[in-house]
């Protein structure tokens, strides 16, 4: 079977089940979306809906004890959907590519998008006293989030440019 940027995406989400705090395949895989499909609708769609069926999954079975019955969503995800969005129209406008130093730059870009946004959103929705606080309790989680979306995107970025290799021999 061919490794296509589909089955990426899936494997991507997937990684959310690892429960790394902020270090799933997911940003990588959104800030590559931008070179992996052609139609500007599926570079945003299908990173959308992956990231809101691993979202009901794992709010319906790993974080069920939150919340009474079937959870839909949490009225807080919105900030982290809109941080999603902004990193999804990053990738189309840059349309990064997982190769050389250049990768880095472009993971710095989407984490510090999706570090600012979603971190906002916290703050906004009353979660923190002061936005300079909320954005120092989330440091932490930008370095990890950094380190994975890199190293998560060289993996991809090989594993892609490997599938199309054997496909062309």
């Amino acid at each position: 079977m061919r490794f296509t940027p589909f089955v990426a995406l899936v494997l991507a989400a997937a990684s959310r089940f690892l429960l790394i705090p902020n270090g799933s395949a997911l940003l990588a895989a959104n800030t590559l979306s931008g070179t992996w499909f052609r139609k500007p609708w599926m570079q945003m769609l299908l990173p959308l809906a992956l990231l809101y069926a691993s979202d009901l999954v794992l709010n319906n079975t790993v974080y069920s004890a939150y919340q009474e019955g079937f959870s839909w969503g949490f009225a807080d995800s919105l900030g982290v959907y809109a941080a999603h969005l902004a990193v999804l129209a990053y990738a189309q406008l840059a349309k990064p590519k997982a190769d050389g130093l250049a990768w880095i730059g472009h993971s710095a870009a989407s984490n510090l998008i999706f570090f600012g946004l979603s971190n906002f959103a916290v703050w906004y929705a009353g979660h923190g006293s002061s936005l300079g606080l909320v954005y120092l309790a989330g440091l932490p989680f930008l370095g990890i989030s950094f380190g994975a979306t890199t190293l998560w995107g060289y993996a991809i970025g090989f594993a892609l440019q490997r599938s199309k290799a054997t496909a062309s021999a």
